[in-house]
């Protein structure tokens, strides 16, 4: 929750898995920014039993893939 408190409503999501573990990966795209900041970021969160997101386990920031 405090990730979309944070950066709003990601772009997409996408359910993964890393090491057995679940996870889940929200995309966001700032292209809105300008080309002198990174225009993509990735928040990878693991999941509890109940489906709801819980601690963030990595984030990634780079350039756009085309």
């Amino acid at each position: 929750g405090r990730v979309e408190k944070l950066y709003g409503k990601p772009d997409s999501r996408s359910p993964s898995t890393k090491g057995g573990q679940r996870l889940e990966l929200l995309y966001y795209a700032f292209d809105w920014a300008g080309p002198d900041v990174p225009q993509v970021m990735e928040v990878v969160c693991t999941v509890g039993k109940d489906g709801q997101l819980e601690r963030v386990v990595e984030i990634t920031l780079a350039a756009s893939s085309l």
